[in-house]
């Protein structure tokens, strides 16, 4: 089996956008269980300013200002993390 590896230092920064083609954020850093090594969420800076094509997906934000999104929200990982807006929102 060929796995394609990507680093956690590759990921910090990457932008996040939703299926639907809005703003989210920038990937600060990572969750795992430390037991299973199962990636848990990602923890993004939220977009502060609204552009005037794109909405902003509306996240809780922790007392830092961060927003955690579950990792099995995540479609794809490429220039971008694409993450599916409605699992994003409905497993918070």
């Amino acid at each position: 089996m060929n796995l394609k590896r990507v680093y956690a230092s590759d990921l910090a920064g990457k932008t996040v956008v939703s299926d639907r083609g809005r703003m989210v954020g920038t990937l600060y850093d990572l969750t795992l269980d430390v037991e299973t090594g199962t990636l848990l969420n990602l923890i993004i800076e939220p977009e502060k300013t609204k552009g005037p094509t794109q909405s902003i997906l509306e996240l809780p934000v922790d007392e830092e200002g961060f927003a955690t999104v579950p990792y099995d929200s995540v479609e794809a990982v490429s220039d971008v993390i694409v993450i599916n807006e409605e699992k994003a929102l409905t497993t918070i």
